[in-house]
């Protein structure tokens, strides 16, 4: 096993008595050593550059979907505090005129000379 410095890539040379294509290989890699090895390396590039990029995409992506999801999050507890402040605000503007027109009931029977017995919006007398 041979490791080619700065190509990450590793090569097996195993040449055997009879296996001529090795032998072939093994010759051809040793007479044109820097061009084999640019040759390598440039193949290894091309075919495994893709792989690096799919990985980067991915990482990307994930990061992406962190990023949105956290807005989203951020998106959603705002709608509730925002629904929750108009909520409240709804409850006291009805209450109010609840009162309000109790009130006017009230002022009205008394310009009258009349009793009032209605109890209050809320319930308590007094």
């Amino acid at each position: 096993m041979v490791f080619v410095p700065g190509t990450g890539i590793n090569v097996a040379i195993q040449i055997a008595d009879n296996d001529a294509m090795m032998r072939i290989w093994h010759n051809a890699l040793m007479a044109e050593g820097p061009i084999a090895m640019a040759s390598a390396a440039i193949s290894f590039t091309a075919t495994e550059s893709w792989r690096v990029g799919m990985v980067i995409a991915h990482d990307i992506q994930r990061w992406l979907d962190k990023r949105r999801k956290k807005q989203l999050e951020a998106a959603r507890e705002e709608g509730e505090e925002l629904g929750e402040e108009r909520g409240m605000e709804r409850g006291r503007s009805q209450e109010r005129s609840l009162w309000q027109e109790w009130n006017a009931r009230r002022l009205e029977a008394e310009s009258r000379g009349e009793d009032f017995r209605e109890p209050p919006p809320n319930g308590k007398i007094g």
